[in-house]
């Protein structure tokens, strides 16, 4: 924890207040202080503010769950595209189409579909619990179930 003054910036009442904070350093450095603000409702607050500027938890390494989930849905819009559908949710309103072929698509998609998301989802389950390291965002849509057009 590094040693700092407080100065009172804005004070907006119920919103809280806007404090300065300046590092304070040994009488022998010739480093320029750290300055920064902080905004909060309790002063009591301020260290643990003051100790987070400082000390950031690291970034997280690796993509999240959301990027997985994204490319997963990228990966479903963009083989439905294959046939010109605008995206996977256009290619599954066909599912009662009419039109055979149409409607053949759109069954075995969303056939296809639901294993994709099933797969996915219990493989991200597994990674948020440690039961698996989590792999590339590539590697993760290799391993998805294939899809073979009607």
């Amino acid at each position: 924890m590094m040693d700092y003054t407080q100065e009172l910036v804005s004070d907006y009442g119920a919103l809280g207040k806007h404090y300065k904070i300046t590092e304070i350093l040994p009488s022998d450095s010739d480093a320029e202080p750290r300055v920064f603000y902080v905004s909060t409702l309790d002063e009591s607050e301020i260290p643990a503010l003051v100790e987070l500027t400082i000390n950031p938890p690291a970034a997280p390494v690796g993509p999240s769950v959301d990027d997985f989930r994204r490319a997963v849905q990228s990966h479903l819009d963009a083989k439905a595209q294959e046939r010109q559908y605008d995206d996977a949710f256009t290619l599954t309103t066909y599912v009662s189409s009419t039109n055979v072929a149409w409607a053949a698509e759109a069954q075995a998609f969303v056939a296809w579909r639901d294993q994709v998301w099933g797969y996915a989802l219990g493989e991200l389950d597994k990674v948020t619990t440690g039961e698996r390291a989590a792999p590339t965002v590539d590697g993760f849509i290799a391993e998805l179930p294939p899809f073979q057009w009607p």
